[in-house]
């Protein structure tokens, strides 16, 4: 493994970091955007501050950094903590979904994605969650192979119709 990876923190961030994640998240936002721009809005540095910001503040997402010394963010994910209870037809589960993981091109294959992932796993095992989801969409070939390298087996398939 490359020793980049040795050199990494994984902290929570807090809104000192909002600086340094936002590029991650206007980088991750745009990708979507050119691959399904009917789906997702191109958002501008000032929406995604001020929904990274809530987000933080009010504490609806936790929004974990890599950190590689003191300022340099290389990656984070963005998790919630889930419950489902009371379903009809679904067994109660308590599980964690990944919202957003995102490396920072210019570590890239060097285990930063995979140490947050490993990272994460460790969550799900410190808090007894039964597993770790997330969603892909099928146009990402790259985060696809990533994911099943890292253990994750595809779950379900969502359809969408348009009239």
């Amino acid at each position: 493994m490359n020793e980049t990876i040795n050199k990494i923190e994984i902290i929570k961030s807090n809104i000192q970091h909002i600086d340094n994640i936002i590029p991650l998240f206007l980088r991750l936002n745009l990708y979507h955007y050119d691959n399904i721009d009917d789906y997702y809005k191109e958002y501008t540095r000032k929406k995604v501050t001020k929904l990274i910001r809530r987000a933080i503040e009010n504490n609806k997402r936790d929004i974990y950094i890599a950190k590689k010394g003191q300022d340099t963010v290389v990656g984070l994910v963005e998790i919630q903590f889930k419950t489902i209870e009371d379903n009809i037809e679904l067994l109660d589960k308590e599980y964690i979904e990944i919202n957003s993981l995102v490396v920072n091109s210019d570590y890239r294959s060097e285990g930063v994605g995979t140490k947050l992932l490993k990272f994460v796993d460790g969550l799900a095992v410190e808090y007894e969650k039964e597993y770790v989801e997330l969603k892909v969409f099928d146009f990402n070939d790259s985060a696809i192979t990533f994911y099943e390298k890292n253990g994750f087996k595809p779950f379900a398939c969502y359809y969408r119709k348009y009239k």
